[in-house]
């Protein structure tokens, strides 16, 4: 009986399974625990990555080029988002914080951590590093020799400002100082360039050109260019401010839409009293008209050079003869030829004749103590008389009436007349804009500036970077005269990389700011 009991019991198998799993719950246990804890630990490196990812976004939102933008940027990395970890229980306080930022100057810096900057005008991405934690894994150290704690764990991200502007002439130009200034860095507030526009798919060094904003609301490729350069609101799509799209255009008829800034209509470039494409209330310019004349082109009783004009001797620098009426002229070095003999060619010294100007225009008129007394200068920009020609606008100086009709040359009804201020003489259109009232100035508007040798652009070319932005203040209607083409754009720099940002001459101008991860 003993013996066969005990036989059966060695040969039953019932109860099997539970021994099996007691034999397995070790390994069991060790899975579930070291899942556990490294989900954990994942959860971690999320919680961290996410508070990297923000206060990256959050540091380059604050990337204007202002002298203070770093330290803004900063200060909004380790303060203006709060994140605070859940799984970093490693006896360090909850809130997780910043230990590293540095800034770069292009994406590709940023990308490559090279050529890092602490200038606040060039930082344009921001790379954040945040200070290491761990998680205390709760079982995995119960069944293993593994460390109680997990590894350190941080995160780095980084992030840039994509920006775009909104109701902008579509134009850009080729930098003059590519070869000896590719970064457009000098100071050129105040001096004139000479731009030759750009019709077919040349690209040079100082040429004046087109960007394609998307613009067909015509049908017409020239009428929507004509319309984007010309109108005061123009249509197509908000650009980029880092790349852009050339688009070529006809030379003609783009200086023709320019113009009617200036009062000048011509070739239905805009008819005249169209709403969309008024002039500026300071219309000066070098030309003439009678004040019965119903026409408001370059041909007929319309527009027209004065009987003489400003041609400074380039030997003397000197005008030759008293010109009868002057617009704001090129730099001397500009105006003493067709092409000029200013350094580089394209751009001028900012050294223009004020004393000439402001004689033919406003005889007996102590014009150096007025802009002493307005600038704290007696060396003013053009941008800077056009504006107080505009705030002093009906002001009688001597005998001197700012803004008033000047007789040019003639007599009775040949007489032609200077309109120096458009506002309160007659004018082609019915409502001319006033700048110091409105938010336009149709004197002024923004260029993009380009590496077109380096970029390689011809034709039309797409992903063309953006080295700089600036404002451009239209010196002089582009038509042919003496000494000048039809396809110059003459343009005095007001300033540089402010498109937006509510400087001079970029009010008009809407900008969107939203800043993207870059890795």
């Amino acid at each position: 009986m003993g013996r066969q009991f005990i036989g059966d019991f060695l040969r039953n198998g019932d109860g099997a399974v539970a021994a099996s799993y007691a034999l397995a719950l070790t390994a069991l246990v060790a899975v579930i625990g070291i899942g556990f804890d490294y989900a954990q630990l994942g959860t971690l490196d999320t919680e961290l990555q996410n508070a990297a990812d923000q206060a990256a976004l959050a540091a380059a939102t604050q990337l204007d080029g202002t002298s203070s933008a770093i330290t803004r940027a900063t200060t909004a990395a380790s303060s203006l988002v709060v994140n605070r970890s859940l799984m970093a229980n490693d006896g360090g306080a909850s809130q997780i914080t910043v230990s590293g930022l540095t800034f770069y100057p292009t994406k590709p810096d940023a990308e490559a951590d090279t050529n890092a900057t602490t200038t606040p005008s060039a930082a344009k991405f921001a790379r954040v590093t945040l200070n290491t934690r761990r998680t205390r894994y709760t079982l995995t150290p119960v069944i293993s020799l593994i460390a109680p704690d997990s590894p350190n764990v941080t995160a780095k991200a980084t992030a840039g400002l994509g920006s775009s502007i909104c109701k902008v002439p579509p134009v850009m130009m080729c930098n003059p100082a590519e070869n000896t200034d590719p970064d457009f860095t000098s100071n050129y507030i105040g001096k004139g360039f000479r731009l030759v526009a750009v019709g077919g798919n040349s690209y040079t060094p100082g040429n004046f050109g087109y960007i394609d904003v998307g613009a067909a609301a015509s049908g017409s490729p020239i009428t929507d260019l004509k319309q984007a350069v010309g109108w005061a609101s123009p249509p197509g799509n908000c650009l980029s401010t880092e790349t852009l799209t050339t688009k070529p255009g006809a030379n003609t008829p783009v200086a023709d839409a320019l113009n009617t800034r200036f009062d000048i209509y011509q070739n239905n470039a805009c008819p005249v009293n169209d709403s969309n494409c008024p002039p500026s209330i300071n219309s000066v310019k070098d030309l003439v008209r009678k004040s019965n004349a119903n026409q408001c082109g370059t041909s007929g009783q319309g527009w027209q050079a004065p009987l003489t004009a400003y041609l400074p001797n380039p030997a003397t620098r000197l005008p030759v003869g008293t010109p009868t009426n002057m617009g704001h002229p090129r730099d001397i070095c500009h105006a003493v030829s067709t092409s000029g003999d200013c350094t580089g060619g394209v751009i001028g010294d900012g050294n223009w004749d004020r004393s000439t100007y402001f004689s033919a225009n406003y005889p007996g008129f102590n014009w150096q103590s007025a802009m002493s007394s307005a600038y704290s200068t007696t060396t003013p920009t053009r941008y800077q008389v056009y504006r107080w020609e505009i705030a002093h606008s009906g002001d009688s100086y001597g005998a001197s009436t700012i803004g008033a009709p000047r007789l040019s040359s003639g007599s009775g009804s040949n007489s032609l007349f200077s309109y120096p201020v458009g506002g309160s003489a007659p004018s082609c259109p019915a409502s001319p804009i006033n700048p110091l009232t409105g938010t336009t100035d149709r004197r002024t508007f923004p260029v993009a500036v380009v590496n077109c040798t380096a970029a390689g652009v011809s034709g039309r070319t797409t992903g063309v970077p953006i080295k700089k932005w600036v404002n451009a203040f239209l010196v002089e209607p582009s038509i042919s005269r003496a000494r000048t083409q039809q396809t110059d754009v003459y343009v005095e720099i007001v300033d540089v990389n402010a498109v937006g940002n509510g400087t001079a001459g970029s009010v008009q101008v809407v900008r969107r700011d939203k800043p993207y991860l870059v890795k």
